[in-house]
């Protein structure tokens, strides 16, 4: 995540590529695979940020973040399945207050 950061402040296109070799080899990180969707959203790839989120969402099926900022992304562009992945999130973490917004 350090190179990542490091590259993507710099302004390096290849900043990706090193997550994406990352995830190629560990599938199931998904602190990493979290941070790379959040990145991909930031910068308007919406439609590869829900991707890295469902891809996530395989390996860790109850996870609120990821849970919760696809359900952010599918609001926001209008997709179906976004209360049903809000409410997952609340049902799955109700501690986590971020969850409520």
């Amino acid at each position: 995540l350090k190179t990542f950061t490091a590259k993507t402040r710099a302004g390096l296109s290849e900043a990706d590529a090193s997550l994406d070799d990352w995830l190629q080899r560990r599938p199931n990180d998904t602190v990493v695979r979290l941070t790379y969707a959040d990145a991909l959203a930031m910068r308007g790839r919406k439609e590869d940020a829900i991707r890295q989120y469902e891809i996530g969402l395989i390996h860790a099926p109850d996870a609120p973040d990821l849970l919760n900022n696809l359900a952010w992304l599918q609001f926001e562009m209008g997709r179906p399945g976004a209360l049903q992945n809000a409410r997952r999130a609340v049902r799955s973490h109700p501690e986590h207050a971020f969850l409520l917004d």
